[in-house]
């Protein structure tokens, strides 16, 4: 209602189908599923994950067109920033953001919608 057609939104999505949720998952050690497309809840406040494929799906069913997609927090581990430190991992985060987008394995998956009717 508030997006009129040809404006633009981006959008930021917890994605339950990054790498590292899948490995957890691979080893027992995660009771979310990420690959399947419902919602999941995480922990006891209301902070839920979503498969990219979902949140796609509600987009297109509100008219709004993806333009752009980055991932993002790919090496958000706190070993890496004592190892790399934070500006080396800057620099590589930015390198990856496109790719990661693209792939959607990364912990949070930014959208640019632009809203078609």
């Amino acid at each position: 209602r508030v997006l009129k057609t040809g404006g633009r939104a981006v959008i930021e999505i917890a994605n339950k189908k990054n790498i590292l949720e899948i490995l957890r998952w691979c080893f027992g050690r995660s009771k979310m599923r990420p690959f399947a497309l419902p919602p999941s809840r995480r922990g006891v406040q209301d902070f839920y994950n979503f498969h990219p494929r979902y949140a796609e799906k509600i987009f297109k069913q509100n008219n709004l067109r993806i333009k752009k997609t980055l991932g993002a927090s790919n090496f958000r581990l706190p070993l890496l920033k004592k190892v790399f430190g934070t500006p080396l991992l800057c620099f590589k985060e930015r390198l990856v953001q496109g790719f990661s987008g693209w792939l959607k394995l990364s912990p949070s998956v930014y959208y640019l919608l632009e809203k078609t009717a």
